[in-house]
């Protein structure tokens, strides 16, 4: 008897393996680890360290981690044998009663997800609303919640496979470079990204990422609703908040005015006196929300340089966003910025030099750091070193009073470290906090 195969157990293949085994359904796990790290239940049939073509005879399904390539033969040959593919999401959106919210874009989409799950929360009770995907728990761990609305974080590695995606509400926030050394061109990264709006009750977008056919489900742009009152959300920003954060939280709004329309099936109402209504309370709420950690985090100053921790920034586009904030919080004022790691085949040649204005020093590391330098040295000052340690060194070495060293790497940590929060915390450490 065939049985269902799944590819990949760290967390979103262990979580389908439990469900799996709670349905009490046999299946097959494969991963390049040892088993003795991973918790095997007695509904394992086998678990295989190779990915060996002939195990496909025995196979009915094949469940697929995001961090599982595209390119991968053994995938490649799953789908040449027109073995049915699928994913955690395609389970839990098949399964689940509450009414799924999922947040896609190239930067923002973790902070998003929170200050959405916050907001509902809010408004509609604590115990209604739960955070999953990306961040938050496993989706299918949500299944044994009684929720009203699933708030969902969604990255391309996951829209690129799922079979079966619905949803309340779609979000696709904004685009730009990432992920290139797996997609290999931006339209096609777009193209995934899109995905997200595929069986959806409600699409949110902005001009950039805007459904290229014409649909007709309902639908909102949310940076141009807000218009009439941008300013009045950037004099309630909560202290201490980059500028680049109402962008975020215009989305999260959106969201909630989004559900409020579904929910009183009133789709004409004016969207802008809804948010003139509802915006001081909103933006009350919003001073008790934590911001994610290694998100342009103001560390503090030591011997009067300011740190700036945005190791949560892997791609050219939140580097930008991160040297804009810095140049606001001190304007006039000089930074040193540390980038760097494995560039996704990012084109670092396409930051402009008005981008760099102000960088007294780029101080690159990592994997991708000859490329990076050679990108930008005719843009600002570079320099090469070995690590991060080196970078933060170099930093101290070199900043004057009211400095800023912002750590905003444009990169992935993984030719270093575990990840970006590993990353982040070690330069916490270099630098004195």
């Amino acid at each position: 008897m065939k049985k269902p195969l799944i590819m990949g157990m760290g967390v979103t293949g262990r979580s389908i393996s439990r469900y799996l085994s709670n349905q009490s359904i046999h299946h097959l796990v494969m991963d390049s680890c040892s088993s003795k790290n991973i918790n095997l239940t007695s509904y394992v049939d086998k678990f295989l360290f190779s990915e060996d073509a002939s195990i496909l005879k025995e196979v009915s399904k094949v469940f697929v981690s995001p961090g599982v390539d595209s390119n991968n033969i053994f995938l490649n040959e799953t789908i040449k044998r027109k073995i049915p593919i699928s994913t955690d999401l395609d389970l839990y959106l098949s399964q689940t009663k509450s009414k799924p919210i999922l947040i896609t874009g190239t930067n923002g989409k973790t902070s998003v997800t929170r200050m959405t799950e916050f907001l509902l929360s809010k408004f509609y009770g604590e115990k209604k609303v739960a955070l999953g995907g990306n961040i938050g728990e496993p989706v299918l761990d949500l299944l044994s919640k009684d929720i009203e609305y699933s708030v969902i974080e969604v990255s391309s590695f996951q829209l690129e496979y799922i079979q079966q995606i619905r949803s309340e509400i779609s979000v696709f926030l904004n685009l730009g470079q990432d992920h290139l050394d797996r997609h290999k061109t931006l339209e096609e990264y777009r193209r995934i990204k899109e995905r997200v709006f595929l069986n959806s009750n409600f699409l949110i977008f902005q001009d950039s990422t805007s459904p290229l056919q014409s649909n007709e489900q309902v639908s909102l742009n949310f940076l141009s609703e807000f218009k009439e009152v941008n300013e009045d959300i950037k004099s309630l920003l909560p202290k201490g908040w980059p500028e680049y954060e109402t962008m975020n939280l215009k989305a999260s709004i959106s969201i909630y005015m989004a559900l409020e329309m579904l929910k009183h099936n009133s789709v004409n109402f004016s969207k802008i006196d809804f948010i003139k209504e509802n915006l001081e309370k909103i933006m009350r709420f919003y001073n008790d929300f934590s911001r994610s950690p290694h998100r342009f985090d103001v560390l503090g100053t030591i011997n009067n340089a300011l740190y700036i921790d945005d190791s949560k920034s892997t791609n050219v586009s939140s580097m930008i966003n991160a040297l804009d904030s810095a140049r606001q919080i001190k304007d006039g004022k000089e930074v040193i910025l540390i980038l760097g790691g494995d560039a996704k085949g990012q084109d670092f040649q396409s930051i402009n030099k008005s981008s760099l204005r102000g960088v007294k020093s780029a101080i690159i590391f990592g994997k991708d750091s000859s490329l990076i330098c050679d990108s930008i040295n005719s843009k600002c000052n570079c320099d090469v070193v070995e690590n991060l340690e080196d970078a933060v060194n170099l930093s101290k070495n070199i900043a004057k009073k009211d400095d800023i060293i912002l750590l905003s790497p444009a990169c992935s940590s993984l030719d270093m470290y575990k990840n970006y929060k590993e990353r982040g915390l070690h330069f916490r450490s270099l630098s004195g906090f």
